[in-house]
């Protein structure tokens, strides 16, 4: 199955205007540029981002313009050749040719998009290690700082280093710190701070509490912690409480605002992004939540569309239907025709007051009619979502490549203390597709498949 791609907008219109193509018809470029480069890492399992072609839509980058320069037909009929045309081209002048980088995971629009390979460590940098191969002492120190917090003291380096099978010893290790207060109170907690976005003096015991974010890093904690499934994140109708029990159904809280309660019935429920810190926090007075639906699409499947990336347009949008200007011109309409119909799912969810308080599910929100539009996310309609709220939203993000493609990241970030090179991008799309295919999508699994690559064990 091809990738889902997003529209390069300008190479349409550049083709609408010298080869007579309908400027108003949905553009098929990415996905012509993935049948062509289906395997490449931009491709395989995510939706190539504007970025490839486009500084911000709708100028082209170098690359962008070697492609449209190379067109000789109709856009649909020729945008492979093109594409090959321009293949041995080194656009972005900065000494690799577009299918070099395309192959290498690099943007060939892009001169500071480059890959270089990391200086080889040597001298007391990595004291005793086996630079070059997989060293098991050097991926035990690794997992102890990453998942214990702290390095394997004289005895545990020496034990180790005596056991029969330093495989095994590894896993037992890594099974010991997964289960540890830091693991579980310190170090999965810091890995949340940027999805939940906690503050303060907003919190329930702040100077102005309007939500308590402590039910959020409890759920996160859980779900991604012992045999349970990383999709809870997205699909959770439960709640976490502070002894550790799920809990389901309304929880008070204080107030007309229902502070620091969960006021969604289980029906209404989507794990992190129907917490009532996460509808508060981004939504607020919102009538229509495009910063509440950004946010849990970025943060759970990594794509940012004010970085011009997943977008996926809904033919007819915008619609404009908070009359924001949002449809006036050409680079608000490329962003907004896909997360406009990602936010109306969220509309009918109160951030900031509201009848029922804070976060909770408000059939008469908002004003406009909500069955005169239509929601959707990564190319899914979504039905009577004035019903439903965002958990067919939230199921459809769960169960896609790019939600298990943004969890291997998230740990793989973490265990190597920076992102993933991309000679290591075919060992996270691995990662990836194992945690759907064989491990049950529990994160305990991934991160013992983590630290048996090569990207973790070799210093």
């Amino acid at each position: 199955m091809k990738a889902l791609v997003p529209p390069f907008a300008v190479l349409a219109a550049v083709a609408a205007v010298a080869f007579g193509v309908d400027a108003q018809a949905r553009p098929t470029g990415p996905r012509l540029y993935c049948a062509h480069y289906d395997d490449t890492p931009a491709c395989r399992g995510a939706i190539v981002a504007c970025t490839q072609c486009h500084t911000a839509p709708p100028e082209l980058n170098a690359y962008g313009v070697d492609i449209v320069t190379a067109l000789t037909g109709p856009y649909d009929d020729v945008l492979g050749e093109a594409l090959v045309a321009v293949e041995g081209n080194d656009s972005d002048g900065d000494g690799l040719s577009n299918l070099e980088e395309l192959v290498l995971g690099t943007k060939p629009g892009d001169a500071t998009s480059f890959f270089a390979a990391p200086p080889a460590p040597s001298g007391p940098t990595n004291p005793g290690f086996d630079v070059g191969s997989y060293d098991p002492a050097f991926a035990h120190r690794r997992a102890m700082i990453a998942y214990c917090g702290r390095s394997p003291t004289f005895e545990e380096r020496e034990a180790f280093a005596e056991a029969a099978d330093q495989r095994a010893a590894l896993h037992d290790a890594v099974d010991v710190c997964l289960e540890s207060a830091y693991w579980k109170t310190e170090g999965l907690p810091r890995l949340a701070d940027k999805r939940i976005r906690p503050l303060q003096a907003i919190n329930v015991d702040g100077v102005i509490p309007l939500a308590d974010y402590a039910w959020d890093y409890r759920l996160f904690v859980h779900a991604l912690t012992g045999d349970r499934d990383a999709r809870d994140l997205l699909v959770a109708d439960y709640h976490v409480d502070a002894n550790g029990t799920v809990v389901t159904g309304v929880i008070a809280g204080s107030g007309d605002q229902q502070v620091g309660g969960q006021p969604l019935a289980v029906d209404k429920r989507a794990g992190m992004i129907t917490t009532q810190w996460f509808l508060m926090i981004h939504t607020m007075f919102s009538e229509l939540p495009r910063t509440t639906a950004a946010q849990a699409y970025r943060a759970y499947l990594g794509q940012d569309i004010a970085r011009s990336e997943g977008l996926l347009p809904v033919d007819g949008e915008p619609v404009d239907i908070d009359n924001k200007g949002v449809d006036d011109n050409e680079t608000c309409i490329y962003c907004h025709a896909t997360l406009d119909p990602l936010s109306y799912a969220f509309a009918h969810y109160n951030g900031i007051g509201g009848g029922g308080g804070n976060g909770a599910f408000n059939a008469g929100r908002p004003s406009w009619a909500p069955t005169a539009i239509e929601s959707a996310i990564l190319d899914v309609p979504l039905q009577n979502v004035h019903e439903r709220g965002v958990v067919d939203w939230a199921r459809t993000a769960a169960d896609s490549p790019l939600f298990r493609q943004t969890i291997a990241g998230m740990f793989m970030t973490h265990g190597l203390g920076r992102p993933p090179r991309p000679d290591e991008l075919d060992a996270l799309q691995d990662l990836a597709d194992r945690l759907a295919d064989t491990d049950g999508y529990r994160a305990t699994a991934l991160i013992h498949r983590l630290v048996d690559t090569d990207a973790f064990g070799v210093p």
